[in-house]
């Protein structure tokens, strides 16, 4: 979408002259009573009861009401996760005016960036998401200015980028970024041990699962628990797949519903829109590979229970159903995969696929 991709010029621009910055509770952003805004109307292609939300936070950005701004953009990425403007009024809730003296150590908009990749790609818009990434990957940050959101958003971008289209190489060929904030690094290990899971090489996916354990041992080290048990769901989610890869399907399913369990009995961190992979889509990928369409398709619907309008979650539901021969439900995701890519540049195959299935019906 034009605006935001205007945002990511702007960011990039004013990362490179180090003016973007976070903003903190002791800033004193002026805040107020968000019934005192005037009306915005700003259409967007998002849903009813998003677009209504994104009115409102337009017009208390507008107000410069910057904190309760942010939150109803926030408000409006929940109600129609897909909305890329959504994202686009969480980073613009942060570009506070340069009157208001910058914090050191913080360049939050990169997190806001990375929540642009993610709508980008459930909106199957590739091209907008790779020039996304590319802005990331060209940034380049003092190491006085590193902060988590920061260096969690440089690394999860590129490797949710790899991960969510099946980029498989792409995704073997990513080189974690140094960083004092390990779990950051886990991603990157954790994407190329998918990766080369599916590109046939053990070996290597041995390898990052033991970077993965000793990641996790060390945050365990450092009392770092929440992140700890993130990166292991990461450590027992390439194992499942290195074990199917060996042909021990069971044991890779137990594997894999391990990592589920452990990830669905913690909470989401705001420092990101969500896993690169949701353990329970991973789980369903498994099984559909693994010629179990009929537990795939509940495990992708449980999926999406937890994590709306997912584009592969669509994809493996639809694709699970048809192979199941309930072609009923098979065309509604379908028609959910396409009523959600209507932006999209038409460079998934996916997209391809269910307009051929409903063209056939």
């Amino acid at each position: 979408m034009k605006h935001a991709a205007a945002l990511v010029t702007i960011l990039c621009t004013s990362l490179t002259l180090s003016l973007c910055v976070e903003a903190h509770e002791d800033e004193r952003i002026p805040d107020g009573a968000p019934d005192r805004v005037g009306e915005v109307l700003f259409p967007i292609s998002c849903n009813a009861a998003a677009q209504q939300e994104f009115n409102r936070a337009v017009a208390m950005l507008h107000s410069f009401l910057y904190p309760t701004a942010g939150k109803t953009f926030a408000r409006v990425t929940e109600l129609d996760p897909a909305c890329a403007m959504g994202y686009w009024g969480v980073a613009m809730s942060w570009w506070y005016p340069l009157w208001y003296p910058p914090t050191k150590d913080s360049l939050k908009q990169l997190h806001s960036m990375d929540y642009l990749v993610y709508a980008y790609l459930q909106g199957g818009q590739s091209g907008a998401a790779q020039t996304v990434v590319n802005d990331l990957i060209a940034v380049v940050v003092e190491d006085a200015a590193r902060t988590l959101p920061v260096d969690y958003a440089l690394a999860a971008a590129p490797a949710r980028f790899a991960l969510e289209q099946r980029r498989w190489a792409d995704a073997t060929a990513l080189t974690p970024r140094a960083s004092r904030f390990p779990a950051t690094q886990a991603l990157t290990h954790y994407a190329r041990a998918i990766g080369a899971a599916h590109m046939g090489t053990p070996s290597e996916v041995t390898r990052e699962v033991q970077s993965l354990a000793q990641i996790r041992d060390a945050l365990l080290q450092s009392k770092q628990d929440y992140w700890a048990k993130q990166v292991e769901v990461q450590r027992r989610s390439a194992e499942a797949w290195l074990v199917k890869a060996a042909g021990d399907i069971p044991q890779a399913i137990a594997l894999m519903r391990s990592a589920v369990d452990l990830e669905e009995s913690t909470y989401k961190h705001p420092i990101t829109p969500g896993q690169l992979l949701p353990a329970r889509e991973l789980m369903g990928d498994l099984l559909l590979e693994s010629g179990q369409p009929r537990q795939a398709l509940a495990e992708y619907e449980r999926s999406l229970q937890l994590n709306p309008n997912r584009f592969n979650s669509l994809y493996g539901a639809a694709r699970s159903a048809e192979l199941l021969d309930a072609r009923d439900k098979a065309a509604l995701y379908y028609r959910q995969l396409l009523e959600l890519s209507q932006a999209g540049d038409g460079t998934r195959s996916e997209l391809a696929q269910a307009k051929l299935f409903l063209a056939g019906r």
